[in-house]
């Protein structure tokens, strides 16, 4: 969200635990503490900051299980490859039995 729309959306937050609302309340809606107020710059300027973190960390994450799951896959068509790769000795070793017995 830009920070500009956010500003003028959520412009009160709770002391407590930091959670913004759109509306001034006696008590917070997160926590219940009584120390919902109005929202500074730096409050912005925090929530900004540990949104980009936040985003670079699920990036990351993003990525790690991107190439677990490949990584996997390669495994499991390696795994096929083999089993055909045996499926065909097999055949061809029936085959060689079968002609050596019939003549």
């Amino acid at each position: 969200m830009d920070m500009k729309v956010f500003k003028k959306t959520f412009k009160f937050i709770c002391g407590e635990c930091g959670n913004f609302s759109t509306t001034q309340t006696e008590y917070c809606e997160k926590c219940g503490a009584n120390a919902v107020r109005q929202a500074t710059n730096e409050d912005y300027s925090k929530h900004e900051k540990e949104e980009k973190t936040g985003r670079t960390e699920r990036r990351t994450e993003m990525r790690a299980e991107d190439k677990a799951e490949k990584a996997e896959k390669r495994a499991e068509e390696k795994a096929e490859k083999a089993e055909k790769a045996e499926k065909r000795a097999e055949d061809k070793a029936e085959k060689a039995e079968k002609k050596a017995g019939g003549t």
